[in-house]
């Protein structure tokens, strides 16, 4: 999964059990840095996750999503 790097994230929803945005919707660690430091709050089901963290079925997913993309 050449697509999934430990430098981008997602924000993952705990209650859908899923990705809280589409699959190609991911953000450099920078990025997330940016909005963590300008108050940007998730809510209590949802959660940061870095890319190489997600359950490996989604992984898959994602991958597939952002070759689709380019």
């Amino acid at each position: 999964m050449k697509n999934i790097k430990k430098d981008y994230y997602i924000i993952w929803d705990y209650a859908m059990d899923s990705p809280l945005e589409d699959l190609e919707c991911f953000y450099h660690y920078t990025t997330v840095i940016e909005f963590v430091n300008t108050g940007f709050v998730l809510n209590d089901t949802q959660e940061w996750m870095c890319l190489t963290h997600v359950p490996l079925v989604w992984r898959k997913k994602i991958s597939e999503a952002i070759e689709k993309s380019k």
